[in-house]
């Protein structure tokens, strides 16, 4: 095998693969262990590569091979591969024992076995926590807990939940009769309009609701924000609230939504701010506070986080990845 035949396979080899960084040194062919000056040798001729750069062999810049691939055909060409720097390796060091790690988390670790299956006190909770996220998303939120509290009830267009779980879009947008009672009996022109919405989980809004709304419109009433109707819409999505905002003319929007259950809580709601007076809104444009249950941020937390984010949306006048982490809160 002639010496440009070596370097057209191994510049074809390279451009497969995409190696292309310019930083180091890697590889040279040798012509006398091609066959030697007699031209003699193996079929695939004998491949010393070491020494030269790259550049003599593809007319470019060197060549550093960074993933796994790329120096498995490097070192198949054998070519010589200058490794970069590497930082200071640090052993990990436990800074506590296994059960103080075990007590950080719900996760199901160090369940043991039986043979090559769980034990049955591990299986049991395993099937009795899937069940309880099962029942979570089919369940209702109590009616007579939204009569209490004074919530308008409302519905999307997903007549049903066999119909919410195919067709998330129609989770989206309210149902025309509830659009007509939008118009007719909520508060218009409020600083915030909170809604409250079933989403994946109304186990999430019939634990956490009764105690966290009255805190939530109490500690933002104290800061003089104006509040809206509070509504509650069945078989919801996230975005049904930016219609009900709009529809009410408010400035935000806080979307109370039981979030999708896990097999560790069935419980966890979260809460969606957005500025509305934005000249467009996508996802982006939307906040987030999560895990709102007794075993994640706890009600009092979650208040007042849900307030500060309130305030600092009200006085930036957006939200999202426009919000300012050094802005004023007030």
């Amino acid at each position: 095998m002639q010496p440009q035949e070596i370097k057209d396979i191994v510049k074809k080899v390279l451009s497969d693969f995409d190696v292309s960084d310019t930083k180091a040194a890697v590889f040279s062919v040798d012509e006398n262990s091609i066959g030697g000056t007699s031209g003699k040798g193996t079929a695939m001729g004998s491949v010393n590569l070491s020494g030269v750069r790259a550049g003599d062999i593809l007319g470019e810049q060197p060549v550093l091979a960074e993933d796994l691939l790329s120096k498995k055909v490097l070192n198949w060409l054998g070519k010589k591969i200058e490794i970069p720097m590497q930082r200071p390796y640090k052993p990990w060091k436990p800074v506590r024992d296994l059960p103080g790690y075990l007590s950080t988390t719900p996760a199901r670790l160090q369940i043991g076995r039986c043979g090559c299956r769980y034990p049955s006190s591990v299986l049991f909770k395993f099937l009795a926590d899937h069940a309880a996220a099962r029942d979570a998303v089919h369940s209702k939120v109590s009616e007579e807990m939204l009569q209490q509290m004074q919530v308008v009830p409302l519905k999307s267009a997903a007549e049903d939940m066999a119909i919410f779980l195919r067709r998330p879009d129609l989770g989206r947008e309210l149902s025309a009769e509830s659009v007509k009672k939008v118009q007719s009996s909520l508060k218009k022109g409020a600083q915030v309009q909170i809604v409250v919405g079933d989403g994946l989980s109304s186990t999430a809004i019939n634990t956490n609701l009764p105690t966290l709304l009255p805190a939530l419109m109490a500690t933002l009433a104290k800061d003089n924000i104006s509040l809206g109707t509070v509504c509650f819409v069945e078989n919801s999505r996230v975005i049904v609230g930016d219609q009900i905002g709009k529809l009410v003319n408010a400035e935000v929007v806080l979307m109370l939504v039981g979030e999708r259950p896990g097999l560790k809580s069935a419980e966890s709601m979260g809460c969606y701010a957005l500025y509305l007076k934005q000249k467009s809104i996508t996802e982006a444009n939307r906040s987030m506070i999560s895990n709102i249950h007794r075993k994640g941020t706890d009600i009092p937390a979650a208040v007042e986080e849900i307030k500060n984010l309130t305030l600092k949306i009200l006085a930036q006048r957006t939200s999202g990845l426009g919000l300012s982490s050094s802005g004023s809160a007030k």
